[in-house]
This record gives structure tokens, C-alpha cells and sequence, in this order.
């Protein structure tokens, strides 16, 4: 797709130029050629816009546009004993070497009430050839452990919550990613 932007309100026609925006799943760099202030938007997980900030007629210089962020809501398990992955929270490293993903998780029976607001911090130790996570949680201890595997999937354990009536809840907002290269 092909957008039109002008340069002068005053003499458009002369002092027109033009960006594109180009769509596709994956990082852009290295893969899609285009000219600096072009656009490409990710349609896979996570979403994302890169803009093209350096070189051009090349398949290099994109860097992803950081106030456009991924938000899920996900379900929490009562007793999750064993590690279940969350949907959505998947990262490659070729792609990404890093991801700082903010959170709010509420469990919630008729007779209990949890609530955290907290951080996840997730990177990628290249070396070790794994991820590695920090959790920073700011208010109660809900019950629910992190972790990550070797191959970039966010997954939870959850202890039992007392009483009927079980809703447990999380929803995450990508803060920051930080792109391998």
C-alpha cells in the first residue's frame, strides 16, 4: 500500500512525497526493502510497527515503534500444579532479545480476594542459549510463579485458592521490547 504525505500546505502538488506502509508477519529488518520513514505492520504475535529509520533501498534499518504495545487478557487457573502456558506470550530471539511486560492479576472466590500489579522481565542470555525471567510483584502475593522456557513461552503455576465461585485474571501490557541485532 502506497500513502501520500505532503510537505507544504501552501504548494501540494510541488512539494508532494510519499511513504509506504508494507504488512507481513515477522521483523521486517532484513527481509523487507524499503526507504527511510516507510512503515511495516506485524500481523502476528506480538503486533508491532516498525519504522524505517536508516538506509535507503535496503532491508535494513527498521526499528520497532515502541508506543504501539501488545495487551492480553488471559484466564489464571485455581491449583495450575503444573507449569501451563499463556497464550500470546511467546517470544523468539531472533526477533526479540528482551521484553518488559507490565501486569495486573486479580484471583477472586466468594471468600477471597487477591490482587498484584507487578513487572515481568524477560531476556535472553544468548550464551546459555536460554530466557531467563524476573518477576517483581508490588502489592499481595497472589499465589502464581512465572516462568519461561528455553524457547521463549511465558507460563504460570497457581496454588488454591480458597472458596467457591473461582475467577482468576491477568492482564499484561508490553512495556518495552528490545530487538535481537
Amino acid at each position: 500500500m502506497r500513502l501520500k504525505a505532503f510537505k507544504s500546505s501552501t504548494q501540494p502538488e510541488t512539494k508532494r512525497t510519499s511513504f509506504d506502509v508494507f504488512n507481513g508477519t515477522g521483523s521486517p529488518e532484513g527481509v523487507v526493502t524499503g526507504s527511510i520513514g516507510d512503515y511495516y505492520l506485524k500481523q502476528d504475535a506480538p503486533g508491532g510497527i516498525y519504522v524505517k529509520q536508516t538506509g535507503s533501498a535496503t532491508n535494513t534499518g527498521w526499528v520497532t515503534y515502541d508506543s504501539v504495545q501488545a495487551q492480553l487478557s488471559l484466564t489464571i487457573a485455581n491449583g495450575q500444579a503444573s507449569a501451563l502456558s499463556l497464550s500470546g506470550l511467546l517470544y523468539d530471539f531472533n526477533t526479540y532479545v528482551g521484553v518488559i511486560i507490565a501486569f495486573r492479576l486479580r484471583r477472586k472466590t466468594d471468600s477471597n480476594t487477591l490482587l498484584d500489579v507487578g513487572e515481568l522481565f524477560l531476556a535472553y542470555n544468548d550464551v546459555a542459549a536460554n530466557w531467563r525471567i524476573r518477576q517483581f510483584n508490588s502489592m499481595d502475593s497472589t499465589g502464581v510463579e512465572f516462568s519461561i522456557t528455553s524457547g521463549g513461552q511465558v507460563q504460570y503455576v497457581s496454588d488454591t485458592l480458597a472458596g467457591t465461585n473461582y475467577n482468576g485474571q491477568l492482564k499484561t501490557k508490553v512495556i518495552r521490547y528490545i530487538d535481537a541485532g
